[in-house]
């Protein structure tokens, strides 16, 4: 499960209790996410789509698409993910669908490993009347990539659940003896799913270097995608699975992050991150790669620091330095401008502007 399908299912549930008529279709009929919708009282239509390769399970998820579309005829339909939106704006152009939206989620660098999307991608820009983005640095991306018009682009920030990380002392004791943790312990936090690209190799390399005097412990959240061995191994290695705890797919991370003091995001690219915005809720201090929208979200460095990608010894010393520094920064006050409701208003008024 990634952030965009959590973004979309927060705001199907904002538009559901604003007593809009709302419907999702889940291309792949499955995901664990589901659930989560139908439990709101949101009608979940689950796709035939299988594989895209495969020129049968194609043509039956596009024609349930298409059956679908015709039962409910949406005013407005609005893809996640670049398959869903290439779908969804065909299908939506032919079937006269009033406003198609398509979101991007992140930097096109699918775009990169598959050139097949160089052309596909385009096709969905063209046949949708809006595009949304969650951070400027993807506005610029998309701009350079696709050629698309800057007007036909909306930059709507990813939303977080607020009250989640609403807590109290007791909490936060509770939470930290949970995980081991003594008052004395600086913990640090990093969510992200066990791939290449969130950098978690220069991650550990760079929590092995801090100076002895930190009494500190890693926690790393996140889905296996296929590189979680090998970080345990390098943790093996480096002799720190004593102070670096791998807990993998943890459900309710806002349990985990109150206990946390601060937040590390190392990726080597991003769009605009979820866990950034946790953290901040949460009101840790954070370290992050200037990738993506993270200087967005942090304003330039003011709610955090900021560092080069791909440099250990950069989160060496930003981690060094933020453990040392005793100012108190409420990331909490920045994390408001991000609230699933802000979100939710912001994506309503689109809709609104776009079906008038």
């Amino acid at each position: 499960v990634g952030g965009a399908e959590k973004q979309l299912v927060m705001l199907a549930k904002e538009m559901h209790l604003l007593k809009h008529q709302v419907f999702v279709y889940a291309l792949r009929g499955d995901g664990a996410l589901i659930e989560a919708l139908e439990n709101a009282g949101i009608l979940v239509f689950k796709g035939l789509l299988r594989s895209e390769r495969h020129l049968s399970s194609f043509l039956r998820g596009l024609l349930d698409l298409a059956k679908v579309i015709i039962k409910i005829r949406p005013n407005v339909l609005n893809a996640f993910l670049p398959l869903s939106s290439l779908l969804a704006a065909v299908l939506g152009k032919i079937l006269l669908v009033k406003y198609i939206v398509i979101s991007k989620r992140g930097l096109g660098k699918h775009q990169d490993i598959n050139k097949k999307w160089q052309y596909l991608d385009k096709i969905s820009n063209y046949f949708s009347h809006a595009v949304t983005v969650n951070s400027k640095s993807v506005k610029q991306d998309l701009i350079k990539r696709d050629r698309i018009s800057k007007s036909k682009i909306t930059c709507i920030y990813n939303g977080i659940d607020l009250k989640k990380f609403h807590t109290n002392p007791e909490k936060i004791l509770k939470a930290r003896k949970d995980l081991g943790l003594h008052p004395q312990e600086y913990a640090w936090i990093n969510i992200g799913n066990f791939v290449h690209h969130k950098g978690h190799q220069d991650l550990v390399k760079a929590f092995n270097r801090i100076h002895k005097q930190f009494d500190v412990k890693l926690f790393l959240v996140g889905r296996d995608r296929g590189t979680m061995n090998s970080i345990r191994g390098l943790i093996s290695h480096l002799r720190e699975d004593h102070r670096i705890k791998v807990l993998g797919f943890q459900k309710n991370v806002h349990e985990i992050l109150i206990a946390m003091d601060g937040y590390v995001g190392s990726s080597h690219t991003e769009g605009f991150s979820n866990a950034i915005l946790e953290g901040m809720a949460a009101n840790l201090k954070i370290v992050a790669t200037d990738v993506g929208g993270n200087s967005e979200a942090l304003m330039s460095g003011k709610y955090g620091k900021i560092i080069t990608p791909n440099s250990v010894q950069s989160l060496t010393s930003a981690m060094e330095y933020t453990m040392k520094d005793d100012t108190l920064t409420e990331t909490r006050e920045r994390a408001k401008t991000f609230s699933k409701e802000n979100m939710a208003s912001e994506y309503l008024k689109l809709y609104l502007e776009g079906t008038s």
